[in-house]
């Protein structure tokens, strides 16, 4: 026997049993039945599973019978052994099948080959993904202590919370996106803030993300993280740290850079253009001038940056290039000049950050 699954919707509940020909299916009726007239098929079922050969119109036939007495549907179905990859899909196709439509799963994994609890696992995973709004409410596994006699039905749920915060961090190292994760945070003051500072970021605002974040890690620095939290706080950490540099340019710098890690190239020419800039704004008008400010940035931009004297220089080459890729990639065009090109095709193959 694989595994027993209670799936339910509003409306009704519903048990599903998974096993092989050869499980033992004729456990499941040693309970106070009215036979009536299939008492010979419960005979014969007894038979075929001494034989390892029960086939699938017996369990269907019988299913009412279980169906009637425990008061919800039940539903047996024969699986394969699922020792090889396509029988490995069958059994998650007759999960997905068995629970489609439902919005709460418990499941118990306690009797089966030894490999089948880790498919059934693999099974949840997947209808995750497929059947978004299914809720896993338990996982249930029981075990015999021979030297008490009795026996102890664990809860292995806690999986499941730790594979959302694994994709959940997935998704933020993939696409710079919290929103996830603040989702999942328990404390609904750090989740907020999360989910504000995503916000910013996703609309190119990293100088509004800043604070939110900064109070995120304050706080989780002075008081951790619990749960599946506690094991993705350092990365949270890590890849949040780029508010504590000091000066604008350096963080829109460092997140030029953690932007080509993840191979968002368009952001890393947004970021890194924009630093570049900020840099030179900084270091023509003054340490104590708001870099920041449109109207500098522009003026400045335009009369220092894109004037003749500017253009004989060595650093102009560079400046050229990254106001040219960043450009092409936020417009969709295809730029001529032959280095731009060749920046591009080097984004495209590598996403080295030097």
């Amino acid at each position: 026997m694989l595994a027993t699954y209670c799936a339910s919707t509003i409306s009704q509940k519903k048990m599903v049993v998974l096993g092989t020909a050869g499980s033992m299916w004729d456990n499941l009726f040693e309970i106070n039945l009215d036979l009536g007239e299939l008492e010979d098929q419960l005979i014969q079922l007894v038979d075929s599973v001494e034989l390892q050969a029960v086939a699938q119109s017996q369990l269907t036939e019988l299913a009412p019978l279980l169906g009637k007495a425990l008061g919800c549907e039940v539903e047996l179905t024969i699986i394969p052994a699922a020792r090889n990859q396509q029988e490995q899909i069958q059994v998650l196709q007759s999960i997905a099948d068995a629970t489609f439509g439902a919005e709460k799963l418990t499941l118990d994994v306690t009797h089966g080959f030894r490999h089948l609890p880790m498919l059934a696992y693999t099974a949840i995973l997947y209808l995750q993904t497929v059947q978004p709004q299914l809720r896993v409410e338990h996982i249930l596994y029981g075990e015999y202590d021979p030297e008490t006699g009795k026996g102890e039905i664990h809860d292995l749920v806690g999986l499941v919370k730790i594979s959302n915060w694994q994709n959940a961090i997935q998704h933020s190292e993939t696409t710079g996106d919290y929103s996830q994760v603040s989702e999942l945070v328990v404390d609904k003051e750090i989740g907020g803030w999360l989910k504000e500072a995503s916000f910013y970021e996703n609309t190119h605002r990293a100088g509004q993300a800043r604070s939110p974040l900064k109070k995120v890690r304050n706080k989780i620095s002075n008081e951790p993280l619990t749960g599946p939290a506690a094991l993705f706080q350092p990365l949270l950490l890590e890849r949040t740290s780029w508010v504590e540099e000091n000066l604008l340019y350096q963080r829109q710098r460092a997140q030029a850079y953690r932007s080509l890690e993840r191979k968002d190239f368009l952001r890393a020419a947004l970021y890194g253009f924009e630093a570049f800039i900020t840099r030179k704004v900084q270091e023509i008008a003054g340490a104590g001038s708001n870099v920041a400010q449109y109207e500098q940035r522009r003026k400045i931009q335009e009369e220092e940056l894109d004037g003749p004297a500017y253009w004989r220089t060595d650093e102009a080459k560079a400046y050229k290039m990254l106001r040219n890729i960043r450009n092409t990639l936020a417009h969709g065009n295809q730029n001529s000049a032959k280095e731009v090109q060749q920046a591009q095709f080097t984004l495209r193959s590598s996403g080295i950050k030097n």
